[in-house]
């Protein structure tokens, strides 16, 4: 998928470039190796590299020049290799950065029972790891991050809940291999492009208050700890 393929959603505006796993950085980047494929980034077509996005969670793109930008953006990748972020400040996410497909789907099942189903952002190369997209109530205060760490015989692991100041990958290739891949349920065969999903939108997004981020987290904390408890 292209960022121009976001035009006339309202994702648009809050869409952003993300340095690719083998980009070139200039030589003033102080940008480490290990985040590359991971953080915004601009290229600059003359050097054939990569530096940092400056101010990216400053503003969103102007409306009269986003699909301007946005073709610009996406001829600085391979066709078909965009990498493409969105920014969280009003489609928060929840992001299982877990180990195994049990803690993954006690998350996932926890999130759709307090906030709602959504669509799910996994991996093609069979990682447990996933992302729920959601969208904050009007009159919500925006979070940044929340976070809460875990540690069991699969070793540490952690869930966020991404918000104001903050990105998710949408689109591309993962820096480890295999690419992002949306679907709208469990079974990873069934994975699609996010812009490819039936009927899907900004507006099909369940909408996520503070309160409820604070009960996820609060009743997530008590299921781990009793899976964790009962491991045989």
């Amino acid at each position: 998928m292209s960022f121009q393929s976001y035009c006339g959603t309202a994702f648009e505006p809050w869409l952003l470039p993300i340095i690719p796993a083998d980009a070139k950085l200039s030589e003033a980047s102080t940008i480490s190796l290990d985040k590359l494929g991971k953080i915004p980034g601009l290229y600059k077509p003359g050097t054939g590299d990569w530096r940092g996005f400056a101010d990216w969670t400053a503003r969103p793109l102007p409306h009269n020049k986003a699909r301007q930008i946005l073709a610009i953006w996406d001829n600085w990748y391979p066709k078909g290799h965009q990498t493409i972020g969105l920014k969280s400040r009003h489609f928060p996410g929840i992001d299982l950065d877990v180990n195994t497909a049990e803690q993954a789907l006690i998350a996932k099942n926890l999130a759709f029972e307090i906030v709602g189903a959504t669509v799910m952002r996994g991996r093609s190369d069979g990682s447990p790891r996933l992302l729920l997209p959601y969208r904050f109530s009007d009159g919500t205060q925006p979070i940044t991050k929340m976070r809460q760490s875990y540690e069991d015989d699969s070793g540490e692991f952690a869930i966020e809940i991404l918000g104001r100041g903050r990105h998710y990958l949408i689109e591309g290739d993962h820096p480890k291999g295999g690419t992002y891949v949306w679907s709208s349920d469990a079974d990873p065969t069934h994975y699609h492009s996010m812009m490819e999903l039936p009927g899907f939108g900004a507006e099909q997004l369940p909408e996520i208050t503070f309160e409820q981020c604070l009960q996820f987290l609060n009743e997530l904390k008590e299921q781990y700890e009793v899976s964790i408890r009962f491991q045989p």
